[in-house]
């Protein structure tokens, strides 16, 4: 590999060349670089007395800022676009631009646009028949967290876990699916786990290898990990049919007090987040759930 060399480097030999008396080949061989480069940086100190390197300003040659407003408008407007959809789009706008997908990919990425698992989140504008704004919902929400301490919250949320968890993007050859085989049982397997969480870390767990989580379950819960250890502390459930009965809400707020999350904005209940992680966790171990519990 061809590597430059410095300015004062350069310099020193061409007065070499000049002052003494050698011949190119000489001078090169001392120098260790070639003729046509040793007159070139002679030529150059003899015009302009010296022999920094000239760099060029990068110029794009091929993609201009009309199509580059183009790929982020139409990025915009439909965020799961493939790459061959909008190079057909772009091509069909500008006839006569020449761009490979790959030079389109490139493109993108330098306008900090990455592709990434998608996630659908349901906003509606009305539920149950009744008109309802997410935002005010949010902000309710949030006020009334404002009201406690961070280490008095308790958020508490139940996840479907596969025994084998694995990773939904994997690595093969170029033209070929990415399978993963197995003789294990466990691929048909699927837990229910309920979770309870706060800032100290998780404050229980179950999982139930039949049914999901009703009231008896997960007042059975309550009982096991929350109500016989903690008082006046916010228990934060999601909106799930089991959670919204008359019994939860008296069991919780005997001595607590609980709060629903927003509907339809999972985020809303931090241990969200926790299951994200766990999830991920377990995608990289290679034993499979049964082998942890």
């Amino acid at each position: 590999m061809v590597s430059h060399k410095s300015d004062d480097y350069k310099t020193t030999a061409v007065k070499y060349y000049l002052v003494e008396d050698a011949s190119q080949e000489e001078v090169c061989k001392i120098f260790q670089c070639t003729r046509r480069s040793l007159m070139r940086w002679v030529n150059q100190y003899k015009n302009q007395g010296n022999v920094e390197r000239q760099n060029r300003t990068p110029i794009a040659y091929k993609v201009k800022k009309q199509h580059i407003q183009f790929i982020k408008d139409e990025i915009r407007k439909n965020k799961t676009i493939t790459m061959e959809d909008l190079l057909f789009l772009l091509k069909r706008k500008y006839s006569t631009l020449s761009l490979s997908r790959f030079h389109l990919n490139r493109v993108i990425k330098d306008n900090n646009i990455t592709l990434k698992l998608t996630r659908i989140r349901h906003e509606p504008t009305h539920r149950w028949g009744k008109e309802i704004n997410i935002n005010d919902k949010l902000d309710e929400f949030y006020e009334e967290i404002k009201k406690h301490k961070l280490e008095d919250i308790i958020c508490i949320d139940e996840t479907s876990i596969k025994s084998l968890q694995k990773r939904n993007h994997c690595y093969s050859q170029r033209g070929k699916r990415c399978v993963i085989k197995t003789q294990s049982q466990d691929v048909f397997k699927r837990y229910t786990g309920i979770f309870a969480i706060s800032v100290n870390g998780v404050e229980g767990w179950e999982l139930y290898e039949k049914s999901g989580i009703n009231t008896d379950r997960l007042i059975e819960f309550l009982e096991k990990f929350i109500t016989e250890k903690y008082k006046d502390k916010l228990i934060i459930l999601d909106n799930a049919p089991a959670h919204k009965n008359e019994r939860i809400r008296e069991f919780v707020n005997r001595h607590n007090q609980l709060l629903y999350s927003v509907p339809y904005q999972h985020f809303s209940n931090a241990i969200e987040n926790y299951f994200s992680m766990l999830k991920s966790r377990l995608q990289k171990y290679s034993g499979g759930l049964n082998t942890i519990i």
